[in-house]
């Protein structure tokens, strides 16, 4: 949905995630997805994308992010319904994990389903992108549970069908580790050669434990 609402505002944005996953136009600098009660669900707002760097990683400390993922033996995972890091069969497999160099990473190939429908191929993308990033935030540290609540993306060229990317996640520009609740992290996805396909940053929240709500 987030993808979606950033293809109707047809600009760089950043998205606010008010809600668990009828969209109203402010001033033509926000936009918005809304329940039917009429709460925000998902808000989008111009901004001049800004996104940190990092550099292509070693296949072969992706296959050993992979060999990492912290779920990896287990039947249940954080999220086990997501379409894209969930463990049952039929996800896209975003299952990133620790390499050498402390950023998480996983493979991605675009499921066969989207081969057909670019607008879905590119949608797949940015959900992996976040997946990743969300390994790293709830499992880099010390494992806590977090949710995404800003999410900007950027798709510099168009993932093609039987191509397997690497992504990649890491603090980015934000400071390493959790400020109390919050955390923030970037991710970044290569192709075989090791162009920059697409890249991500998101800030995320972690819920508050019986000692913070009092």
């Amino acid at each position: 949905m987030a993808h979606k609402l950033a293809q109707i505002a047809d600009r760089p944005v950043t998205i606010s995630i008010r809600k668990p996953i009828p969209l109203d136009i402010d001033d033509g600098t926000r936009w918005r997805l809304t329940s039917p009660n009429g709460e925000d669900i998902l808000v989008a707002e111009a901004w001049e994308p800004t996104f940190a760097t990092t550099t292509a990683p070693d296949p072969n400390d992706v296959l050993t992010g992979e060999a990492n993922h912290p779920f990896r033996d287990i039947t249940n995972d954080l999220v086990p319904e997501c379409f894209s890091c969930g463990l049952q069969p039929g996800t896209m497999g975003v299952h990133a994990g620790p390499m050498p160099d402390n950023r998480y990473a996983t493979s991605w190939t675009m499921p066969e389903w989207a081969i057909d429908n670019p607008e879905t191929a590119e949608g797949c993308l940015w959900a992996a992108l976040d997946c990743t990033a969300a390994w790293y935030v709830v499992a880099s540290e010390g494992m806590r549970e977090a949710y995404t609540v800003q999410y900007a993306v950027e798709i510099l060229h168009q993932p093609l069908p039987n191509h397997t990317y690497s992504i990649v996640a890491w603090e980015g520009d934000y400071d390493r580790g959790w400020t109390g609740r919050k955390r923030g992290a970037a991710s970044a996805a290569f192709d075989q050669n090791g162009r920059l396909v697409g890249q991500a940053r998101s800030f995320w929240v972690a819920p508050a434990t019986e000692t913070e709500t009092g």
